[in-house]
């Protein structure tokens, strides 16, 4: 079974940044990170953004291309529509926070997971 990986490092404010991993197993794609929500494998910012190919995220912007590959892996993971859908329920004029949240919390468990 072969599998890779490419960890990124996310921008928090005036803290160590945290360790975004992106992991690619046959069809699968896990998705962790070191913050407090993350190392319990809820949804978090730092993952939502960096594979949303959210530059200001990043750390080191030397990182850009390792965050492009792991981009394309996400488009290419079932759960890039999940991550369009939520990005369109938080652009709505007047959000559901509601749909937000299941949202977030489905996006959670896929990333956790790599299903969908």
């Amino acid at each position: 079974m072969e599998k890779d990986e490419i960890t990124l490092l996310a921008r928090d404010g005036n803290e160590e940044p945290f360790k975004v991993t992106f992991t690619k197993v046959e069809d699968k794609l896990i998705i962790t990170c070191t913050c407090s929500e993350g190392i319990h494998g809820e949804f978090c910012e730092h993952k939502l953004r960096l594979a949303s190919n959210d530059i200001m995220m990043l750390q080191h912007p030397g990182q850009n291309s390792a965050m492009l590959s792991a981009h394309v892996w996400v488009i290419d993971a079932p759960i890039s529509d999940k991550l369009i859908h939520l990005l369109q329920l938080q652009g709505e004029d007047e959000p559901d926070e509601e749909a937000i949240e299941k949202a977030q919390a489905e996006i959670g468990k896929a990333m956790r997971e790599g299903t969908v």
